[in-house]
């Protein structure tokens, strides 16, 4: 699925808020690597320059020649003592001159050569690490440029009309830490936006209505405590309060129809949809509805665990005929039963789909108000699409930072593909800022709908958490 490049201004300022961190980081990293380089590794540099004047060609008997062409020829006898005094020759006779110390290709390396503009003047500059040793070169490689041109050119006019100047180039570095501060927030934020540019998966409830095109019908937040059925741990809690939400929506999700039985099932696995579907059947109970939940999942059997009873045997026993009713529920409390899944069977599909598993759904319609079905995931195997046709509705599981959106696409086409009745989807393990604005708009969905009282405790205690 392509993503949507149609971003307005609110989702660039999304994007670096969320990433914010990221920013600062890299880009105090680029300014303190700027500052230790400017005021630690940075050495200065020196220059030493010293200026020849090339005057017209002296002739045999002594006499300055004389051109109609003279500016020609100044342009041109200039050309040719710089290419002079940039050959390695003159590099040579200065090494000698130094005694051997540098080697021609050092000083060629620290050698500059140019003409002043509209003038006869020809400048030697040398570059060197501190001010004494700029001033050595440039006076041998001065001199060395003399006896080299003289030779070449024995009628030439080179005079050296003034002695070495220095000079040391101050490093502007206050200048280099703010360059170094403006390209690490360039590659900063560059790198948000590639990131989240490469990132697929499901974040936020907006990108599930307008990735998935489903209505979300929960926002459960990531459960830090080390529980799973956090509805009956900590009853006063966010993410309790979240699954009092989802089952709200389901209970008015169909007008005509009440929903009764629901599965719950994902994209793929470790979304969390075992935890949802306990969660979503304590809260069932809690209105004193007799509700059961039954582990559907064969394969990877998970209920049992979040409710610490046996799975020696279960579902498949029933199915199989080897066990009645009886023998494999549990009773959780007085208005929740559990039906682990039992010993894995060889056909888990075939099981599901098959005409004891309709009856059996049938016939716990007579004594239970609520029956949640918790089922592999969609796309790794079809036990979930065989149920899904049968149960008044199905419940998908999407984790937020982790859900691909194509996957949860592919799962949404599988389930409608056996026509089964999707009431929405269940964000889960979001992890909820703790600014002002964000704590709002969880208090608005919570309190949505639910009783004035309900709503002043809930608001009362989201206000404590923002502060």
């Amino acid at each position: 699925m392509q993503k949507d490049d149609r971003l307005d201004l609110r989702d660039y300022l999304h994007i670096i808020k969320k990433k914010i961190m990221v920013i600062i980081t890299i880009t105090f990293l680029t300014t303190l690597i700027g500052g230790i380089y400017s005021f630690y590794v940075l050495k200065p540099t020196y220059y030493s320059s010293m200026s020849v004047i090339i005057g017209k060609t002296v002739s045999v008997d002594g006499n300055i020649s004389m051109d109609i062409n003279d500016v020609t020829m100044y342009v041109k006898a200039l050309e040719t003592y710089i290419q002079i005094a940039k050959s390695e020759d003159v590099a040579e006779g200065a090494r000698g001159i130094l005694g051997d110390r540098y080697s021609s290709g050092q000083l060629m390396g620290m050698l500059s050569v140019g003409a002043q503009s509209n003038t006869q003047i020809m400048n030697i500059t040398v570059q060197a690490g501190n001010e004494e040793e700029a001033k050595e070169i440039v006076l041998a490689i001065t001199q060395s440029f003399k006896e080299n041109a003289e030779k070449l050119i024995p009628n030439g006019n080179i005079k050296i009309f003034q002695n070495p100047r220095s000079f040391q180039d101050s490093v502007n570095k206050i200048k280099i830490i703010l360059y170094s501060f403006i390209l690490g927030l360039l590659i900063s934020i560059t790198l948000v936006f590639l990131l989240d540019f490469l990132d697929n998966t499901i974040k936020t409830k907006e990108e599930v209505e307008k990735f998935i095109g489903l209505p979300v019908i929960g926002l459960i937040p990531k459960i830090t405590e080390k529980v799973y059925l956090i509805v009956k741990s900590n009853p006063s809690s966010i993410a309790a309060e979240g699954f009092r939400t989802l089952r709200t929506n389901i209970q008015y999700s169909s007008i005509d129809k009440k929903i009764r039985t629901i599965v719950v099932t994902s994209a793929g696995q470790g979304e969390g949809k075992t935890q949802v579907s306990g969660n979503l059947a304590l809260t069932m109970a809690n209105l004193e509805k007799k509700t059961i939940i039954i582990d559907c999942d064969m394969r990877r059997p998970n209920v049992h665990r979040k409710f610490r009873i046996s799975n020696e045997i279960g579902l498949s026993d029933i199915l199989s005929e080897q066990a009645e009713f009886e023998e494999v529920v549990h009773s959780y409390d007085k208005h929740l039963c559990v039906i682990p899944s039992g010993p894995m069977p060889p056909n888990p599909a075939e099981m599901l789909n098959s005409i004891k598993m309709k009856f059996f759904i049938e016939k716990l319609k007579n004594d239970f108000d609520y029956i949640i079905l918790d089922t592999p995931p969609v796309i790794p195997v079809t036990d979930a699409q065989v149920i899904a046709n049968e149960a008044d509705g199905v419940i998908l599981v999407v984790a937020s930072n982790e859900a691909d959106k194509d996957a949860v696409v592919r799962a949404k086409e599988l389930l409608l593909k056996v026509r089964a009745n999707i009431l929405g989807v269940v964000l889960n393990k979001i992890e909820f800022s703790k600014g002002k604005g964000y704590w709002y708009n969880y208090e608005y969905y919570y309190s949505y709908g639910s009783s004035n009282k309900h709503k002043n405790t809930k608001s009362k205690r989201l206000k404590q958490k923002s502060i």
